[in-house]
């Protein structure tokens, strides 16, 4: 077991990087509600150590350094372009300094072209199913076939409820996401997964929605 595994920060070198691209991870406000979605779900998992964890859409890969603590092997993937991106700008640096890990591009929607199915234990998504315009049910389906029998899927989800619009507005971050419905997007979770644990983040406070969820044995 993993027992006492400590949350991970990336070197501040690294972190400082992504500030040609985004102030997520070093605005004043914005950072403490990022860094703590990646701790939020890293306090789900470290009393257990794991073969083999992937994250999808993992970006920068700044979640990346403590699931390489307690896991034998780590996959980041993202698509093509995001990939390309921050290969350059951070995730060599991060593998570099994390043997265990292993990089490669991959789309949400062909996951198991890339990732031998039945093989992760744990599979994690942050920021990724509300920027899914439609097929939200063939990326859980990709996801579904990668876990091994028994495996969790842990899945970030933003409320967008008037706090999270008001937070929006009042540090002012642009982020939207067309067409994306909290409900509908966990109905479809449950579909696929049972339910094992949900917790608001940040701090308790419902702006994101992190689930465990677990595949079936069957």
């Amino acid at each position: 077991m993993a027992g006492k595994a400590e949350f991970v920060y990336p070197e501040k070198r690294v972190v400082e990087k992504s500030r040609t691209t985004t102030n997520s991870y070093t605005h004043p406000i914005i950072r403490i509600i990022f860094w703590n979605r990646f701790k939020t779900a890293f306090n789900l998992l470290r009393h257990e150590r794991y073969n083999l964890m992937l994250e999808i859409g993992c970006s920068y890969g700044f979640a990346l350094p403590s699931l390489c603590g307690i896991s034998k092997r780590v996959i980041g993937t993202d698509v093509e372009g995001t990939f390309n991106l921050c290969k350059d700008l951070t995730l060599l640096d991060i593998q570099q300094a994390h043997p265990n890990l292993e990089l490669t591009p991959a789309n949400v929607f062909e996951l198991s072209a890339v990732i031998k199915p039945d093989s992760c234990d744990v599979i994690l998504a942050f920021s990724v199913l509300e920027h899914l315009s439609s097929n939200h049910d063939k990326a859980l389906s990709e996801i579904l076939v990668c876990l091994r029998p028994g495996g969790l899927f842990i899945c970030e989800l933003p409320r967008e409820n008037w706090l999270y619009r008001l937070g929006r507005k009042l540090i002012r971050y642009h982020e939207e996401h067309k067409g994306y419905d909290y409900n509908a997007v966990r109905r479809l979770v449950l579909n696929f997964f049972k339910e094992v644990k949900v917790v608001n983040s940040p701090f308790g406070i419902p702006l994101f929605k992190i689930g465990v969820y677990q595949k079936g044995l069957n």
